[in-house]
C-alpha cells in the first residue's frame, strides 16, 4: 500500500514536468569550457606526479645515481671530448 502511495506522488511531482524554454548566457558556457579545460589539466598533472613516484619506486636506476648531481653528471659528458 506504500509502496503505490510513494509511485503516485513521485508521478504527480516528476510525470508533470513542461518542457522549459530556456537560455544559456555565452558567458556560462564559457565557464563551463575554462571549468572542464582545468579539470583535465589538474587530473594530467597529478597523474604525471604520481605516475614518476610510482615508477621511481619501482625502477632500480635510482639506487645507481643516489647522491649524484646534475651537474656531475653533465660534467662527465665533457670531459670525454677534450683531447
Amino acid at each position: 500500500m506504500t509502496a503505490l502511495f510513494f509511485f503516485i506522488v513521485a508521478f504527480a511531482m516528476f510525470g508533470s514536468f513542461s518542457p522549459a524554454s530556456a537560455y544559456i548566457d555565452p558567458a556560462t558556457t564559457s565557464y563551463l569550457l575554462e571549468l572542464i579545460v582545468g579539470i583535465v589539466v589538474v587530473g594530467g598533472a597529478a597523474f604525471g606526479y604520481y605516475w614518476r613516484k610510482i615508477k621511481n619506486k619501482v625502477s632500480k636506476n635510482d639506487e645507481t645515481n643516489s647522491g649524484v648531481s646534475v651537474e656531475e653528471q653533465l660534467s662527465g659528458i665533457d670531459d670525454d671530448d677534450e683531447d
